[in-house]
């Protein structure tokens, strides 16, 4: 396992230090043994809301889940709340890869725990096993406890390009709509975490498929989304943009079905920064909703104080005196 830069989670532990955005570019041979190693990464697993970790990779035949410090992925404080632990066992589950045969191969998931481990919300039952499937949700004691999402890295090899193969590994889905699909990454070489954006192009619609890309180049704000990359191919386009931590403010409201009064104000004083901006710049949105409202955690692990990001700018227009919305 390699964690020089972060893009590999070393087993034994649940959680690690943030990987390092800001350190000096690494040589052309460290750069190759990372890129070797992400050949070897047949899955991943991203933690949800339950687990304070990075992303782990998966290389290893069988990885064991648990209290027990022999297990491969360690559950302990430093990564888990203290009501969640108490109903973690020592050996809680673990998930194998089996070869079938010379061209079929099968992830499982055994549960080995009597307080249950679940899938899809559906428990699986001390000493049963289940196929493992990409995008799968796993969790501990019951099914609202989620820990991790699967994510089987076969199926996004033929997401992206050859070019942005050698830069990025392609993770879990963090969303779609009709102008695109976004899935997270992280850079091989600095470990930054990305969100990629594909749009593909559909004949006598390019100017609507540039139009978010012409506006983001001009924008630079703390509440606006930052574009970081773009790359251009016949039949899609890729937006690399910054990787917002917290999730949408549709499912923040969701959550905790109201906000308190500190909080609207905080998000709502924002919003309202980020249309200033972007109406001095030129930009009416055109599309502002809870969905496309990003919010960006605090450093603290119980932080509710929130950065907001504007986001989505596809269905944005440049202004003038002249422009009429519709």
């Amino acid at each position: 396992m390699v964690d020089k830069v972060g893009v590999f989670l070393s087993p034994g532990v649940c959680s690690q230090q943030e990987p390092d955005t800001q350190q000096a570019e690494h040589s052309q041979d460290s750069c190759a043994e990372i890129l070797e190693d992400d050949e070897l990464t047949w899955g991943w697993l991203y933690p949800q809301g339950n687990v304070s970790s990075e992303p782990l990779a998966l290389q290893k035949d069988l990885y064991t889940f648990g209290r027990s410090p022999r297990c491969d992925v360690v559950f302990d404080e430093r990564c888990v709340n203290d009501n969640l632990l108490v109903v973690i066992s020592k050996h809680h589950f673990q998930i194998l890869k089996e070869t079938l045969s010379s061209e079929i191969e099968v992830i499982h998931l055994e549960d080995l725990s009597m307080n249950g481990t679940f899938v899809n919300k559906s428990k699986v039952g001390k000493g049963k096993k289940v196929i493992l499937k990409n995008n799968d949700e796993v969790a501990l004691a019951n099914s609202h406890n989620k820990v991790y999402i699967f994510v089987d890295t076969t199926l996004n090899k033929s997401w992206i390009p050859a070019e942005m193969k050698q830069m990025y590994t392609v993770g879990a889905p963090l969303g779609s709509g009709a102008y695109g699909e976004v899935k997270l990454a992280q850079n091989k070489v600095t470990g930054k975490y990305v969100a990629i954006k594909k749009i593909v192009k559909r004949e006598g619609k390019e100017g609507r498929t540039f139009n978010e890309v012409m506006i983001l180049q001009n924008l630079k704000h703390p509440c606006v989304v930052t574009m970081e990359k773009v790359f251009d191919t016949r039949d899609s386009l890729y937006i690399v943009l910054e990787y917002i931590n917290g999730g949408e403010l549709a499912m923040r409201i969701k959550e905790v079905t109201r906000l308190s009064d500190g909080e609207a104000k905080a998000i709502f004083y924002q919003l309202v920064l980020a249309l200033q901006y972007l109406h001095i710049k030129g930009v009416a949105h055109r599309d502002l909703k809870p969905e496309n409202v990003l919010l960006m955690k605090g450093k603290s692990k119980n932080s509710s104080e929130w950065l907001v990001k504007v986001s989505d700018f596809g269905l944005s227009k440049l202004i003038d005196s002249k422009t009429a919305l519709k």
